[in-house]
C-alpha cells in the first residue's frame, strides 16, 4: 500500500497570512455616512446582538470596578464580542478601496456592484442568511453588525426567532442540548461543531440549508482577495474569547479544560476543516455553470513563484528540473499537485495506519492528478472521503487528552518529519501549526507558571520567520525565499528538544513506537 503521505505532499494553511491582510482593510475608513439604524421589524431569520446585549443577559461588563478587565463569561459574551472581536468589521470592509478596486477588476469593464451589495461578498462579510434578498433599512442595518450573533449561534436553515423567547425565559425540558435542537439554537460546546461553522466562511461551503455559496476562487484571488488559509486552532487561539476556557457538557455541567486542550484544538479542527473543504471540492466539480479545474483546488506556489531568484544558478530548488519533480511530486513539468483540501501532511501522517482512510484518500489523488478524464468520479470520492475523515474527528486519540499530549504529538510526526523530502512552503507552514498546539499544550503541564521560553520556543520562532512572507512593493505576494533545507533543518531538532523537555520535567514515558 502506497503510503499516503508520499502522494502530492502539499498543505493548506497559515492563519498570519489572513488575519495581516483583515487588520489591514479593517483599519481603512469605513464609509462617511454609515448604514442607518432604524426600527423596523426584523428579517425572519436574523435578529442581530440586540437580543442578546441586555445587561441581564450577555451584555454585562467588561470592566470591574477597579478598572480591571473581567474574564469573559456568557453573562458578558456580547460585551465582549463587540469590543474585541474582529468579526464586527467584516461588513465595513467591503467598503475599502481594495474591496472597490476588486469588484472594478472582476466587472471586466461592465457595470460595476458595490461589494456591499453582492451576494458572493455578503455571504462571508455579514450573517449568511442575509447576504440575498431584498436591501430593506433592516436588511442593512443587521449586515452593518457584521458576522453576528446569528451566523454561528442559529442553526442552518433555522430562524432565531424560534430560540429566542424560549431561550430568555430559560427553558430546560427535556435537557440543555434537547432545548438547543428543538429550537434551532446552534450547541457549540464541542470543537468540530465550532470549526465546521467556521470553516464556513474560512474555508468555503456549498449552498445548503438556506446558506448562500460561499466560496473565494480563483477570480476573486486574482482579483486581490486573501488566499483562505484556515487553520482552526491557530484562528481560535488568536481570535479573542467572548466565552469562559471552560465548557459545559450538553446537560450544563461546567467540564475542566484538559491538558491536552490546544492538541486535541488542532486534531479536531483539522479534521472537520477537512471535510467541510472536502465538501466543497464535492460541490465545485460536479457544478454545471463552474469552472473546471477550478485552481484553488490546486498547489497555489507550483506557478506563483520567482522566475528571477537571485541565488546562483541551478541551486534554487524550483529551477532544478531533477529536483522540482522529485519535490513536487507531479511526475514531470505541467502537472500541478492537489493541495488536498485542507488535508494536511501532519494529519495524513496521523491518520497513515487507517485503512479505509488511505483507500479514499488514494482514489480522490488519482481522480485529482487526472483531471482531463475523472471529474465524475470527484463527487462521489470526495464526499465518501468527506465522511471518513468526518467520523475520525469524534474519535482522537486518548494521548491527545492528557498531559503528554504535545510529546504525543510529536512523537506522532517524528517519521514524517525525518523522512518527508520533499518540503514545500505549505507542508512546513501546517507542520508549524502542529506544533504550536503541542507547544500550547506544553504550557499547560508546565512545572513553573509561567514557564520560562527556552530552546523550543526560539526554535519555533525561527520558523516563523523562514514562513513569513518578504514584503516590499515590488516583492509578489508569494514565499519566494521558502528554502526547504533551512526549515527542514530546523523541523528535524524538533522531537529530540521536545523528549528532552518532558524527561527533564519528569512527565515522560518511552515512546509507543
Amino acid at each position: 500500500m502506497t503510503h499516503p503521505v508520499r502522494i502530492i505532499g502539499c498543505a493548506v494553511v497559515t492563519a498570519w497570512v489572513v488575519g495581516a491582510v483583515i487588520a489591514v482593510w479593517a483599519s481603512e475608513s469605513p464609509p462617511s455616512t454609515p448604514p442607518p439604524s432604524v426600527t423596523l421589524p426584523a428579517s425572519p431569520a436574523a435578529l442581530g446582538y440586540a437580543g442578546c446585549a441586555a445587561r441581564g443577559c450577555h451584555g454585562g461588563a467588561t470592566i470591574g470596578d477597579a478598572g480591571e478587565l473581567l474574564a469573559p463569561s456568557y453573562r458578558n459574551a456580547c460585551s465582549y464580542w463587540l469590543k474585541f472581536d474582529r468579526h464586527t468589521q467584516a461588513y465595513q470592509v467591503l467598503f475599502s478601496p481594495r474591496s472597490q478596486r476588486m469588484v472594478e477588476l472582476l466587472a471586466a469593464g461592465g457595470p460595476v456592484v458595490p461589494a456591499h451589495q453582492q451576494e458572493r461578498c455578503l455571504a462571508c462579510h455579514t450573517t449568511p442568511t442575509l447576504a440575498a434578498g431584498p436591501e430593506t433599512p433592516e436588511i442593512v442595518r443587521l449586515r452593518s453588525e457584521g458576522v453576528s450573533c446569528d451566523a454561528c449561534h442559529t442553526q442552518p436553515g433555522r430562524s432565531t426567532v424560534e430560540w429566542l423567547e424560549p431561550h430568555k425565559k430559560g427553558w430546560r425540558a427535556g435537557g440543555l442540548a434537547d432545548s438547543y435542537a428543538t429550537h434551532g439554537l446552534n450547541w457549540l460546546g464541542d470543537t468540530a461543531t465550532r470549526a465546521r461553522l467556521c470553516a464556513g466562511c474560512h474555508v468555503g461551503a456549498p449552498a445548503r440549508e438556506g446558506l448562500p455559496l460561499r466560496e473565494v476562487n480563483h477570480d476573486l484571488i486574482a482579483a486581490g482577495h486573501p488566499r483562505l488559509n484556515f487553520e482552526y486552532a491557530t484562528y481560535a487561539a488568536l481570535l479573542p474569547p467572548h466565552w469562559g476556557e471552560e465548557s459545559r457538557d450538553r446537560h450544563g455541567a461546567t467540564l475542566p479544560v484538559q491538558p491536552g486542550h490546544d492538541v486535541l484544538e488542532w486534531y479536531v479542527g483539522q479534521l472537520a476543516s477537512a471535510a467541510v473543504g472536502l465538501e466543497l471540492l464535492n460541490d465545485t466539480s460536479q457544478r454545471p455553470d463552474g469552472i473546471w479545474p477550478e485552481f484553488t483546488a490546486f498547489n497555489c506556489y507550483a506557478c506563483h513563484f520567482d522566475f528571477t531568484t537571485t541565488v546562483p544558478p541551478g541551486t534554487d530548488w524550483r529551477q532544478n528540473r531533477a529536483m522540482a519533480v522529485q519535490k513536487t511530486h507531479t511526475g514531470g513539468p505541467g502537472r500541478v499537485p492537489w493541495n488536498r483540501a485542507t488535508l494536511s501532511v501532519p494529519i495524513l501522517e496521523l491518520l497513515q495506519g487507517d485503512s479505509e482512510f488511505t483507500k479514499n484518500y488514494q482514489e480522490l489523488a488519482r481522480a485529482m492528478d487526472r483531471l482531463g478524464r475523472t471529474r465524475t468520479t470527484i463527487p462521489v470520492t470526495a464526499h465518501a472521503l468527506a465522511e471518513t475523515v468526518r467520523m475520525r474527528a469524534t474519535h482522537p486519540p486518548e494521548a491527545f487528552a492528557g498531559p503528554m499530549a504535545g510529546l504525543a504529538l510529536v512523537r506522532g510526526l517524528r517519521l514524517a518529519i525525518r523522512d518527508y523530502s520533499s518540503m514545500d512552503w505549505d507542508d512546513a507552514s501546517q507542520f508549524y501549526y502542529a506544533l504550536r498546539a503541542a507547544n500550547r499544550a506544553r504550557n499547560r503541564v508546565s512545572p513553573t507558571q509561567p514557564r520560562t521560553p527556552d530552546a523550543i520556543d526560539t526554535e519555533l520562532d525561527a520558523l516563523a520567520g523562514f514562513l513569513r512572507f518578504p514584503r516590499g512593493k515590488t516583492i509578489v505576494n508569494s514565499p519566494v525565499t521558502f528554502d526547504p533545507e533551512k526549515v527542514g533543518s530546523i523541523l528535524k531538532r524538533f522531537p529530540a528538544m521536545w523528549e528532552e523537555w518532558y524527561n527533564t520535567n519528569g512527565l515522560t514515558h518511552k515512546p509507543s513506537r
